[in-house]
């Protein structure tokens, strides 16, 4: 619990539910944003981008079908412990999928950086806004995305850190990346801002969701 139970037990979840919203908002523009400055992209969002060039459709369609399978893969697993919120999932991915095709394919369209250095400190700027918009969501702990929950469903399965899950999950979207851009000669996701990603976003995390527990929590 994020709020002081004294608030009151409605006001509380209303507000863990507007801190969650914030959160995947400000997500899905920032990965418009990063997919904008085209400079690379972290491996799963590289990956629906990939894909999404591969069949010529929306990137945040892309999400959709993504979160769609890594759903499926949860039902598949968890058999009858598989409950219906698992499907609100589904309506992050719709929501943030729908976020992003507005921002990417409109609103950030005719975004030009000129310097390739401004275009790089924007992007770190980006991985540590990025961060911040999940920790939110991680903190406020209403909602989990799809590759999350697949990924917790998955590590709980094979008795594996969640970490070591995430990690394998990763390298498996890199190769698909480098297969798939081989193969059909696409735009390559994979470059510096993949590696700034990797680096910077774990540390960011660390430093941000204390800070932002200590704001929330009296």
């Amino acid at each position: 619990m994020i709020y002081n139970s004294s608030i009151g037990g409605i006001v509380v979840v209303i507000k863990k539910w507007i801190v969650s919203l914030i959160g995947v908002i400000g997500m899905a523009i920032m990965i418009a944003f990063q997919m904008s400055l085209d400079i690379g992209l972290s491996p799963w969002d590289g990956l629906s981008l990939t894909v999404a060039r591969l069949f010529n459709i929306k990137v945040g369609d892309m999400t959709l079908y993504l979160g769609l399978v890594a759903v499926l893969v949860q039902l598949l697993l968890l058999g009858r412990k598989f409950k219906w919120t698992h499907m609100f999932q589904l309506v992050v991915a719709i929501f943030m999928g729908q976020v992003i095709n507005i921002f990417y394919y409109y609103l950030f369209s005719s975004l030009k950086i000129n310097s390739y250095f401004v275009g790089l400190l924007l992007f770190i700027l980006s991985v540590i806004v990025f961060a911040f918009f999940v920790s939110l969501v991680q903190v406020a702990d209403t909602i989990n995305l799809p590759l999350e929950g697949m990924s917790q469903v998955l590590a709980a399965k094979f008795h594996v850190k969640y970490s070591q899950l995430r990690f394998g999950i990763d390298v498996i979207s890199l190769l698909l990346i480098v297969i798939l851009v081989a193969v059909y000669s696409l735009p390559n996701t994979i470059r510096e801002g993949t590696i700034i990603s990797g680096l910077l976003f774990g540390p960011a995390l660390g430093k941000i969701i204390p800070w932002i527990e200590g704001y929330f929590v009296d």
